[in-house]
């Protein structure tokens, strides 16, 4: 993935983090705002994403923030369908090439740059993948729509 791309994409996780609300460990939380809803397309029909969560940075360890997000899903019907966006992401260097990793459920990351439940490490100087363990989600929208809809 191009450093660009990566950039790109921590920056979209972050906003997400920066956006949004929730009851957390206060130990953690360094921020929260009003909940985020958004309208999503599944084909003909529409569906509602709304997101709840916290971010926080630990004290006393560089780079390293924390973030737990509840993403909820529902149709018109009332139904609703959950998914969990949680973890940390780390910034560090090894042998001076600055180097990230997420840990946990993400959204939009991974090799392919959908829903990820794992660890993934990345050499933001080599622009490579150093380590990736973990699980493909995949679209995350796409199976709100599967689950909502008919």
């Amino acid at each position: 993935m191009p450093r660009r791309s990566l950039v790109l994409g921590l920056a979209m996780v972050l906003a997400v983090v920066l956006a949004i609300p929730a009851a957390a460990d206060p130990k953690f939380v360094d921020g929260t705002v009003d909940e985020v809803s958004e309208e999503i397309e599944c084909g003909a029909e529409t569906i509602w994403r709304d997101r709840q969560g916290w971010y926080g940075l630990i004290q006393n360890v560089d780079h390293v923030s924390k973030y737990h997000i509840r993403i909820t899903y529902r149709n018109v019907d009332g139904d609703k369908w959950r998914y969990q966006d949680t973890g940390s992401l780390h910034w560090f260097d090894v042998d001076g090439e600055a180097h990230i990793s997420l840990s946990g459920h993400s959204t939009n990351v991974g090799p392919d740059a959908t829903g990820w439940y794992g660890r993934w490490v990345f050499n933001l100087d080599q622009e490579t993948v150093v380590s990736l363990v973990g699980k493909g989600q995949g679209d995350i929208d796409q199976a709100a729509c599967d689950a909502l809809t008919n």
